[in-house]
């Protein structure tokens, strides 16, 4: 039997008029008395969208800022007018796609719960049948009787979507409103989505943070300027948006940017450049590149180091992390291992014969650097990769910070000195 269509697009475009600058204020006087602007030029924001979301379907909205994702679902739920082609959407449509929207700020928590329900198509029995229970998911207490004018971001985004999620939706959106909650909303709300998900509901996802949809999410669609540039299965989409992403960032030499400075941004590249990482890639004991482990297996990262110089004396870095959280940390020298790089290019391998770590996504950072003055980093890919744990009966944490791991570094030209 053929899927019944939530969403379907075709053709879809949206064209905005933008005004280029024009610092000559006689200019700008005569266009404003004439009301000629002949600086307006067309900017399609979207064009050319053929999209279809079926029943039920889980799917995550990739791209970067400007690709075009908010603009189309401001489409979707009728936000937005529609320039050209057109939009069918099969089902009741709920969702957060402004922190804050539709919200009086002069108003209390429960006046906007009143308010925001009936804008979403609740009945006012239905607000009141439900009250408890979203004041239960909220858990705000006694600021509901405060104006929301006081609230930070984060309250905002705990009544918004208290409320969205109990006007039983059949299509649920949410354009990254997640990344202000803290990290137990975050939880709830995501354990929320997955019951909403089993109970039949069609989700539209927008993240920044993929790990996150690919707990969720299924399918994935990768916008691009305006187009989508590919469409399918989540685990290939989101590697090939990752591949993209980083594309840039290590490509050339490294930025000569203090490394305190990596704190601040999550993913990035730093160092001197003398050494460069390249082809960095995530195997498993057989050599193959892998994204899912199971606790126990091996995970190999296998790497092309390009020495400008010959250099002596340089070790390899690695850390492990959990989303906030420090998990491993080893360097080569700490067991006797530093290497001397020939000018030119050597194939290096590292190897955790053992994962002995919980379920659960990791980042990790790779880096070359002195052995002799930690202060010295040739080239360090922080947080640059990823993969998961799958372990669906592992539930005790088996680590603690600073915990360290002895992995096997191999140099392709001393393969016989292997440390175990």
């Amino acid at each position: 039997m053929k899927p019944s269509p939530a969403i379907q697009c075709t053709g879809l475009g949206k064209r905005y008029y933008l005004r280029d600058n024009d610092a000559n204020p006689v200019k700008r006087l005569v266009r404003r008395i004439t009301h000629r602007d002949q600086n307006l030029r067309q900017h399609w924001a979207l064009r050319g969208i053929d999209l279809t979301i079926n029943k039920g379907e889980s799917v995550a909205l990739l791209g970067i800022n400007g690709s075009g994702k908010s603009t189309l679902l401001r489409m979707i739920t009728g936000i937005t007018p529609i320039t050209e082609g057109g939009i069918e959407v099969n089902g009741r449509v709920g969702g957060i796609i402004d922190i804050g929207a539709g919200f009086h700020r002069d108003l209390t928590g429960y006046e906007n719960i009143f308010l925001q329900g009936t804008l979403l198509g609740m009945t006012r029995p239905d607000i009141w049948r439900e009250l408890k229970s979203i004041e239960e998911f909220c858990e705000l207490g006694t600021f509901l009787n405060s104006p929301v004018r006081h609230y930070s971001s984060g309250m905002f985004l705990r009544l918004a979507f208290a409320i969205a999620v109990h006007t039983n939706p059949e299509i649920f959106i949410i354009d990254e409103a997640l990344a202000v909650g803290d990290g137990y909303f975050m939880w709830k709300c995501m354990k929320k989505l997955e019951d909403m998900k089993e109970q039949g509901t069609t989700l539209l996802y927008v993240s920044h943070v993929p790990e996150m949809v690919e707990s969720l999410c299924e399918r994935a669609i990768w916008m691009h300027g305006g187009q989508v540039r590919a469409d399918g299965d989540i685990t290939d989409i989101v590697q090939e948006y990752q591949h993209f992403q980083f594309a840039n960032l290590l490509d050339g030499d490294p930025k000569r940017s203090r490394p305190e400075l990596s704190a601040l941004i999550p993913y990035s590249r730093f160092g001197t450049g003398e050494i460069n990482m390249r082809n960095v890639t995530i195997c498993d004991s057989s050599g193959v590149r892998q994204r899912f482990f199971q606790p126990g297996q091996t995970l190999e990262v296998h790497f092309d180091a390009e020495a400008k110089n010959d250099r002596d004396n340089v070790s390899i870095f690695f850390f492990l992390e959990r989303p906030g959280r420090s998990v491993s940390m080893a360097d080569s020298n700490q067991y006797g291992t530093t290497y001397s790089l020939k000018q030119g290019t050597t194939r290096l391998k590292l190897q955790i014969p053992a994962l002995p770590f919980r379920a659960g996504p990791y980042f990790m950072t790779v880096a070359l650097g002195d052995a002799d003055d930690y202060g010295i980093l040739y080239d360090a890919h922080q947080k640059i990769y990823s993969f998961t744990i799958t372990d669906p009966d592992a539930t005790a944490e088996q680590f603690s910070n600073g915990f360290l791991i002895q992995p096997t570094l191999i140099s392709q030209s001393a393969r016989q000195n292997q440390i175990q």
